[in-house]
């Protein structure tokens, strides 16, 4: 077997992780000698049949920035393979590159451009953890089962000093990210000084995703269903990964029949809205999309589903509602009376007016309903 994960860039300035899993035949196997495995030679010559793939970035014109190859009989147990990766990352720390590690039955290859080396035990994390991902070391089933009780994004706090900033999760974050890695290490720290993240900025790009995904062994999307990420500077959030299945610009909230208290602080969110670009959320009439949530991913609500949810069955039979903003920030809920405004959208409408992103999630079969807005003047506090 040979698993071999790559961070790639592509020519418009994308990065990612591109992860393979191949397969030798018994051919292919008695041609390695696994008594003494040269990594170098199964990757360009014998590096079997590609049966899995985990890809970031579409293959083909990118720059490698680093890599990660393994190599091992067919046999070997994920276990053995996770314990070898684990003893394989103080041979990185030493700092020679490329790393290489050769035994009875196993073969790893490490390395990376020069001026990643101050970052080379990140990237080596990030590398391992997706590399097993694709092995299946890492269960879907544990994401889920986190999703399940995810109401925030990880956070991951950062502080400076002269010499550069430190990353870290905070306590309850790390512990979400332990059950999904029991492996993790919560007490991992990341260190980047201020001339490795100018390097790291010119030759890769925005470094908050690569920390983040650093610190959690986690893939974008996994972070995405956990809840996202966000940066914290003192008491300022600096960067932010939106869940996965969000829509740029969407305000999560709470509906309410009109009459109805406010609700409570840690009431999930079981709906969201879209303003019009441009729109300004005030106490002038706006027009909005109504998001409904199918599977973890936001879609804009059509006539074909005006009868599937209380608010807008409501809505459609004149009864008044509310969506009630739930901010992240700790900033007052805004109240918003709603209905449902007489235009709908076709779905080259719905494109032209809200983007493309929006239009890829609406049903071509259908036209898109639109929310007509009003804030109310005073939203009050939430019960307790």
């Amino acid at each position: 077997m040979y698993l071999t994960a790559h961070h790639v860039k592509a020519r418009d300035g994308a990065s990612g992780i591109n992860a393979y899993l191949h397969r030798h035949s018994s051919a292919e196997e008695s041609r390695i000698g696994w008594e003494h495995p040269d990594i170098k030679r199964i990757a360009d010559e014998i590096p079997g049949s590609d049966i899995a793939q985990s890809v970031e970035i579409k293959p083909g014109g990118n720059s490698v920035l680093s890599y990660l190859d393994i190599a091992v009989p067919e046999s070997a147990e994920p276990d053995f393979l996770a314990d070898s990766l684990r003893l394989f990352e103080h041979y990185v720390r030493e700092g020679r590159f490329p790393a290489v590690f050769t035994s009875n039955r196993l073969a790893m290859r490490f390395g990376l451009i020069m001026g990643l080396q101050k970052l080379a035990l990140a990237e080596f994390r990030r590398l391992r953890a997706r590399a097993l991902q694709l092995l299946g070391d890492t269960s879907e089933s544990k994401v889920h089962q986190v999703v399940a009780r995810a109401a925030s994004p990880l956070k991951v706090i950062v502080t400076r000093d002269d010499a550069g900033e430190v990353y870290q999760l905070a306590s309850e974050s790390a512990a979400r990210v332990a059950a999904v890695r029991p492996e993790f290490g919560p007490a991992v720290r990341i260190r980047i000084s201020n001339d490795t993240r100018s390097d790291f900025q010119t030759l890769v790009g925005d470094v908050y995703p690569h920390i983040v995904t650093s610190l959690t062994g986690l893939s974008r999307a996994q972070i995405g269903q956990i809840g996202g990420a966000e940066v914290i500077q003192g008491p300022n959030r600096v960067w932010q990964m939106a869940p996965a299945g969000d829509i740029p610009g969407q305000l999560l909230g709470v509906w309410i029949r009109g009459g109805e208290p406010l609700p409570s602080a840690d009431l999930f969110p079981n709906g969201a809205i879209l303003p019009l670009p441009g729109a300004k959320p005030g106490p002038d009439s706006f027009l909005a999309l109504d998001l409904v949530r199918v599977q973890d991913i936001w879609l804009p609500l059509s006539e074909a589903g005006v009868y599937t949810y209380p608010h807008s069955t409501g809505l459609v039979a004149g009864e008044p509602w509310a969506f009630v903003t739930r901010p992240d920030d700790g900033s007052v809920p805004l109240v918003f009376d709603a209905m449902f405004a007489a235009e709908k959208l076709s779905l080259e409408e719905v494109g032209a007016t809200y983007g493309a992103t929006v239009a890829d999630r609406a049903r071509p079969d259908y036209r898109t309903m639109q929310l007509q807005l009003r804030r109310r003047e005073q939203a009050g506090s939430r019960s307790s």
